[in-house]
Order: C-alpha cells, then structure tokens, then sequence
C-alpha cells in the first residue's frame, strides 16, 4: 500500500499536465494566498510557514495592532492537535454547518482529513457568534485530537459555501506557480481519499506539531535537590478545616523554570527550557477525622487539583462547598494540594492582565508549565522521598499515618484539566479522578460562564472581532504547554488509569471539549447517560480493575445556548460532585480503579443520584 502522501496512480501525469497549465497562465501578484485574503484568512494555513517549515505567523497577524511574541513559537514546523481554524467566506449557509453532538466526517459538510493516515476527522463548524456582525468568521475546531508530525486538511465542501474565486483559479492552475501546485496536489489527494474535488468550496492542509516540547524540557531539567518544604500553620482538633483532624498550610520549593519576564526560559529556536534557580508554592495538606487512631501506613494518600481561579485550602475549608471535606472523610484518605498557579485564585491579576494584553499570554501559560513541574516534584516527594515523614502526618499516637503503597490524583475542572495532562505526561500515580475536566483551550474558553470576567477587557483592547478570532486561534499554540488534548494523542500506554466524569449541559467546561478528549483517548461510556456522545461506545460495569472510561451525570440544567458565546450561569458544573453516588464512584475508582454505575437502572441525574 502506497503512503498517502507518495504519488497516487495518475499523480505524475496530472503533475505534467499542471506544469503546462501553470507555464502558459498569466500569474496574478503573489501573497493574495488562499481566499484573496493573504496569509490571514484561512488561518492558520501554510502561508503561516516560512521558506523553512518553521511556523511564522507574523505576517497573517501584522495588521492586529496588538504586541505579540511571535518568535516565542518559531520553534515549532507545525500547528496544535487542538488548532481552532478560522476562514472568511461569502455566501456561508449556516444551517449546513457540522455541529458538535453528531460530528460524522463521512455525512457532514466540514470535516478534517488526516492526509498522513488517510483517515476523515469529526469537527465542528460555526460561525462567530460575536453580536452585530455583518461578516462573522466561520471557525472551525477539531473534535478529535490532531496527531503530531501529521499533514491535516480542513475541507469545506460547497453545501456550506460557494467556491472563492481566488480559489477557483488556483485549483485551475491560475495563480502563483507554487500556491496554485499545492492547491491541485491537495485536491487530488482528497479525491484519493474519496472526496470530490467539484464540491469542495475550500480546503487547506498544515502540519501539526507536538505542542509539549517546552513542557517536556521543562519536565526533563527538575532537580530532586531543588525540591524542599516547611509546614507554618499546623492546626489540630477544634482549630482545625471542617471535618479534618488536622490542617496544615505551608511552602513547597521546587525546580524554576522561569524567567525574570515570568514566562518559561525558552529557547525560541529549539522549545527547550532551562533551569532557572528554585520556585517557591503554596502546600496545604487537611488530615480527615477518623483517621487519626488508623494504624500505621494504612491511610491512602491522593493529590487534590482545584478549580479555575481558585486554590486547594478554598475547598478544604468548605469556602468551595463541603464536597471535597466530606470525601476526604469518608474515603479516609488524606488529600495534599498545591494551586495550578496561572489560573489560581493569586493569579486573578494575571488574567485580567492577560485580557487586556493577550500578547502576554505566554505568562499565563508559562505558570501552569511551572505547576506542571511543581505537581510532579510533589508527587516524586511523596512517593519515592520523604515528605511523607513530616511530623503532620503521624497520627494521635505518633504513629505514621500515611500509606506508602499507592498515590492518586483527584481534580475538580481546572484541576481535572491539568490532572488530565500531569497524568498523560507519566505522572507516578496509580489512578486519576478527573472531574468534570476539558480540553482544547482556545475552544473551551470562549464557551464557558468563567469568559464574561475576561471577554470585556480584550474587546476594549482588539475592536474587530475577526481579529479576536485569529488571536484566540494563535493562542492556542501556547495553550497546548497546558492543554490534556496534547498528552490524549500521545497518551502513553503505561499512563495511570483515568476516569472522566462529565456533567451534562457544563456552562463551564463545555461538554464539546470533554468528549473530544474521551473520544481521542479511545475511553468507554461506564454506566447509562441522558445524552450519548458520538464515537463513544458503552462498556459494561463494573469495570475491571484499571480501566479508563468517561461517564455522564445529568443535574437537569438547561443546556447552554449552542454558540461560542459564554453560558449563563446555571451551576451544572458545580453540582454533581456533592451528590452521594458520584462522591461514592470517585472513592471506589481512587481506591482500586474500577469503574461503577452508582445509580442502578437509570442515569446518574439529580433525581437518582442522591443530594
């Protein structure tokens, strides 16, 4: 079988036939790129490239007047597995577009095609739904992570838009020699995979580039002699955090990463990372009641990542409701939390900052690589070092309390966002919980309640929406150091077993976003659900011991306006985690692994669940 990028039968003829054509036409004044709009529409496309395969995208951007660090990405020689697409088209039908429940590449008008696999992608398809707008962009997202060091095509067909001139001249033979011999070779390849050339209206490939280099340099340059801690605030009985015996707030010292400018040390020409000296965090660490007369290394040890915008002593204080308390006392397990700074509580000033200047997203992003590397030093400490012999952890009677045998992670939205990544990233964990978690940043953002704190400044700052559009797709390329959609397509085999509970109708963490990961994770459906997902199939439960799987718990909210608009508020997203039969399938997964459906013969929802 011949690879799909080698010449197909036919392909050195119709090759021949092109370079008379291209010979003989007049060729129009280059850089008017695919649609007429040079390298800035579609974007991004391989007009983003320079003469040496290295992405360059300050020509697509040059007209936003916004300072952006460009170079800090010219390391990569191609785009995100979760890259947003975005294109100006006339004549867009939007009735005719993809939408995000029922993506089937093989029935819909705007699909993904991997020309390195051969294989048809699910996307979606909307057009910017930014109010009063006469010219909205049509975006484009993958719903299934994007493979690196693979060519993809984004193709619209002419159901949804009629075929640019611009275009139309170039797949004619019409047009600059090299753009107009890309665009029939691109075509050809499509029709070999099945698609019609005659209906397509536009089509561009890219490549896609592993987006974690950075992290993982930064992940490779730790140094288990950078890793130290103190414990300032030890408070016990009375004195101590809602149901916690004991309660105890210090410091952890881990491996810098950073610059003085605040973003990673990166080397723009390669994406390594270097060592910037020590980092000092927040650690805090609640000992449940009953635990406390336990017997020496019985009692299980499970690492807590918190929500978007706010820190692990906020839910051990019951200041984020008393879920997290109450699971920590009933599993009898003790819970340690360090902040995923860049989106903590303490980074709230970040993020306006951030929404007023978006060219200073690298800081934001280069904080959660820093956590990244904090997290795992954490888990190193606890499971091979000695952190676990601190005075906190001994018991009434001076015993040991914590178990040396097992380590498991357990993350609410964001922290079930970057738990998702800390594990596909060979964290030494046995299991991840990874409640109600997403993915592809650039996508998820703009659709969650959380974007309205954040939308205002960046609209004051960059009027246009078209522009907003390109920025949020540019982005993305830093989004991927923190973004799970990185580590879903090139999950380890080894990788701890991961459970993903979503919450149906999330207004904070699109369902689209949890579903593209399960899919691109290959995860089974555990249990029964309200609404199926596409592409993810039912598995029996219980589940064997170490199985991975995604579920579904329905609070019976409304479902959030289908449009790249935030969600109104309705708290689908915080519900579940209080009801009893999803507190009882998280502690039996953190215990061994092993998937249950808690609600016997119906869906998990508000009405079966329990409150």
């Amino acid at each position: 079988m011949r690879h799909p990028r080698d010449p197909a039968p036919g392909r050195l003829l119709r090759a021949a036939v092109l370079g008379v054509l291209l010979c003989a036409c007049t060729t129009p004044p280059d850089g008017l790129g695919l649609t007429g709009d040079g390298a800035s529409s579609p974007f991004p496309s391989r007009e983003s490239l320079d003469e040496d395969g290295y992405v360059d995208v300050s020509a697509a951007l040059s007209d936003i007047d916004v300072d952006l660090p460009t170079d800090r990405v010219r390391w990569r020689r191609g785009f995100s597995p979760a890259q947003l697409f975005v294109v100006r088209l006339d004549g867009v039908d939007a009735s005719a577009l993809p939408e995000w429940r029922n993506p089937d590449p093989s029935q819909s008008s705007v699909f993904l095609v991997d020309l390195t696999s051969g294989l048809q992608l699910p996307a979606m398809a909307e057009l910017d739904a930014y109010p009063d707008q006469a010219d909205p962009a049509l975006l484009i997202r993958p719903l299934q992570g994007l493979i690196p060091g693979h060519d993809v095509a984004v193709v619209i067909t002419t159901d949804v838009a009629p075929r640019p001139e611009r275009f139309d001249a170039l797949a004619r033979g019409k047009g600059p020699t090299e753009l107009s011999r890309e665009t029939r070779e691109l075509l050809d390849d499509l029709e070999d995979y099945g698609v019609d050339p005659d209906g397509v209206a536009l089509a561009w490939s890219v490549p896609i580039e592993d987006g974690l280099v950075p992290l993982r340099s930064a992940l490779d340059v730790r140094d288990a002699a950078d890793v130290s801690w103190s414990f300032d605030d030890v408070r016990t009985g009375e004195d101590a955090d809602p149901q916690a015996w004991r309660s105890a707030g210090g410091t952890l010292t881990v491996t810098g990463v950073l610059g003085e400018d605040g973003m990673l040390a990166l080397d723009s020409a390669t994406g390594s990372v270097s060592r910037t000296g020590t980092w000092e965090t927040d650690l805090f660490v609640p000992i449940p009641e009953g635990v406390e007369d336990a017997p020496a290394g019985s009692v299980p040890v499970v690492i807590f990542g918190h929500g978007i915008f706010g820190s692990p002593d906020r839910y051990f204080n019951s200041e984020s409701g008393d879920a997290v308390p109450s699971i920590a006392r009933d599993g009898g397990v003790i819970l340690v939390g360090i902040p995923w700074r860049g989106l903590s509580r303490a980074d709230l000033g970040l993020a306006a900052g951030v929404a007023a200047d978006i060219g200073t997203i690298p800081e934001l992003t280069g904080r959660l690589a820093q956590s990244q590397v904090a997290i795992r030093q954490l888990a190193e400490a606890i499971r091979g070092g000695d952190l676990l012999d601190a005075p906190i952890f001994q018991g009434a009677s001076g015993q040991s309390l914590p178990s040396r045998e097992r380590l498991s992670y357990f993350g609410i939205s964001l922290g079930g966002i970057e738990g998702t990544l800390f594990t596909g990233l060979g964290a030494p964990v046995d299991q991840s919980v990874l409640h109600v978690p997403g993915s592809m940043w650039s996508t998820m953002l703009e659709r969650s309640s959380n974007f309205t704190l954040l939308e205002g400044p960046l609209v004051v700052r960059v009027t246009d929406p078209w522009d907003r559009q390109r920025l949020y797709a540019w982005t993305q390329l830093h989004w991927d150091q923190a973004d799970p959609m990185c580590a879903a397509v090139t999950w380890p085999a080894d990788a701890a077993p991961i459970l993903l509970q979503e919450s149906l109708h999330d207004e904070q963490v699109p369902n689209l976003t949890t579903r593209a990961m399960a899919r691109t994770l290959h995860l089974g459906r555990a249990g029964l659900v309200t609404e199926p997902a596409w592409g993810i199939e039912s598995i029996p439960t219980p589940t064997e011991p170490g199985t991975s799987a995604w579920v579904q718990h329905d609070p019976e909210k409304p479902a959030p306006e289908d449009s790249n608009r935030p969600a109104e508020v309705t708290l689908a997203h915080d519900t579940p985690r209080h009801w009893p039969a999803v507190q009882t399938q998280i502690l039996r997964f953190l215990d061994d692994a092993v998937v249950e459906h808690p609600c016997g013969d119906a869906p998990c929802t508000a009405s079966t669940a329990g409150e």
